[in-house]
């Protein structure tokens, strides 16, 4: 949520507007292993499936990347070999 609206928000009461146990406490490393199946169960019934599964996981390898977290790299590693080029594609250099 934008800081700006956070500060008129209040707690929400409509069930249908919680977020699914899914979201709670989110593993970045187990979004980023999941299997294209999985992902396809995952954003099934979200909104999240607009970005498709390439963009997903490329913006979890950033987050996880971002976080300079050691205990990611593992999860990294393996995602080298994910078949969205969106996730493995380096960037070049500008001449």
């Amino acid at each position: 949520m934008c800081p700006y609206n956070r500060k008129f928000s209040s707690p929400v009461t409509e069930l249908a507007f919680k977020a699914r146990a899914s979201f709670d406490s989110p593993s970045l490393e187990a979004w980023m292993g999941m299997s294209v199946e999985e992902w396809r169960v995952f954003a099934k019934v979200s909104a999240i499936k607009r970005a498709k599964r390439r963009g997903f996981s490329r913006n979890v390898a950033v987050a996880l990347g971002n976080g300079r977290d050691s205990a990611s790299v593992p999860a990294l590693a393996r995602a080298l070999s994910d078949e969205a080029a969106t996730v493995t594609r380096q960037r070049q250099p500008s001449p």
